[in-house]
């Protein structure tokens, strides 16, 4: 059970600074939303039924390619003995790592490239929003 809410966790925390949690409110007649340059701006009478569909299919064809490839990783571990091997010694770098040695010098490239980018990657739209919502935060209080 534990593992299934941290698979969870982890889904929503990757998509949850794409939403716009504002769908109730208005600015001068125009929406106003937590990201401005990522989040498009819609007319008030917008209906609500596709602002969520149109947010959940983009939601679905940005994440869920990576979710399958972890699930296909994870389930990677039950059907080979190295990647069992090395998911026990080094986690999921370890199986990564593992997995892609198979795919030769590119394989090598591809893990280079996921270490490179990794941190970045996962923290950039957290430091990117926070300075359009402290921005719309302080319009809203009559600050700025």
């Amino acid at each position: 059970m534990a593992a299934i809410l941290n698979f969870a966790a982890a889904i929503v925390g990757g998509g949850i600074g794409w939403y716009d949690f504002d769908s109730n409110i208005e600015d001068n007649g125009n929406r106003a939303t937590t990201a401005a340059d990522y989040n498009v701006m819609r007319p008030v009478d917008t209906k609500r039924v596709r602002i969520y569909l149109v947010s959940y299919a983009s939601l679905m064809l940005s994440m869920a390619p990576s979710e399958i490839v972890g699930a296909a990783c994870g389930t990677a571990i039950f059907t080979d003995s190295r990647y069992e091997t090395a998911y026990e010694r080094n986690n999921i770098g370890g199986l990564l790592d593992e997995i892609l040695r198979s795919l030769g010098n590119a394989g090598r490239l591809v893990s280079f490239l996921l270490f490179l980018f990794a941190a970045m990657s996962s923290t950039i739209l957290a430091k990117y929003s926070t300075g359009f919502a402290i921005q719309v935060d302080l319009v809203r209080m009559n600050v700025g």
